[in-house]
């Protein structure tokens, strides 16, 4: 039995047990092989970057200008997603639009952080992104979308200071801030096991959204933990 009918059969049984809600059907299985993606993906990324260069030497003005962000960046935001949606695009625009979303991104995030405090801004950027991954048909941008989530929304509970630098200039709140990312994402992960998530298609949107929240969570308490956290393995 081959890996697409061994995967096939364990999402059937999943959902004869009622681990899974009904109607749920195994991921479908990408034909291309994966040195041509990496070569695809690396080809758009060196092409990307001198064009975003170039495009924003060109349109300099207007992203200094009140709405400038928000244009720029929600109309590569909105024309990465259509692409990254579609079925019928060549492979090199495919990985192209990669690029486009985090540029989209990061766009509307300079107006946002502009205009509002630092704590809003990171609450509704962490709203955009989980709004973008729900949107994305592909697991793992899902899955790092939801890690960026998590750190976004530590983010809005406490000081960008606290939660990037590990200042621990509040502990409480930084520990609190921590907390409300990792219940988050096992409040996800706990719909979805529970069957409680809605539609099939929702549900493994907000599994991979759940499963990179908690990888984002860890790597934050990592990263805040210091080199502490390699103490357990020094014994």
């Amino acid at each position: 039995m081959n890996t697409a009918a061994s995967v096939a059969s364990a999402v059937r049984a999943a959902v004869a047990q009622g681990l899974l809600p009904a109607g749920t059907e195994p991921p479908a299985e990408d034909p291309r092989p994966w040195p041509v993606l990496l070569l695809m993906a690396l080809g758009a990324w060196l092409a990307a970057l001198p064009l975003l260069g170039v495009l924003g030497l060109l349109f300099g003005d207007l992203l200094r200008g009140d709405v400038g962000p928000y244009l720029a960046g929600g109309l590569v935001l909105a024309a990465a997603l259509v692409v990254l949606r579609s079925r019928a695009v060549p492979l090199f625009v495919e990985q192209l639009a990669v690029p486009g979303l985090l540029v989209g991104l990061l766009g509307v995030a300079v107006g946002l952080f502009r205009d509002l405090s630092p704590r809003g801004g990171a609450l509704a950027m962490c709203a955009l992104v989980l709004a973008s991954g729900a949107l994305l048909p592909k697991a793992w941008l899902r899955v790092l979308l939801g890690a960026a989530a998590a750190v976004l929304l530590a983010l809005s509970l406490t000081g960008p200071g606290d939660v990037l630098l590990g200042s621990g200039r509040n502990l409480v709140s930084l520990g609190l801030a921590w907390q409300g990312a990792a219940a988050l994402a096992l409040g996800t992960l706990a719909l979805v096991a529970a069957g409680r998530a809605g539609p099939p298609r929702w549900a493994a949107a907000a599994d991979a959204l759940g499963a990179g929240a908690l990888l984002g969570t860890l790597a934050g308490l990592a990263w805040w933990s210091g080199m502490s956290f390699m103490v357990g393995g020094a014994t």
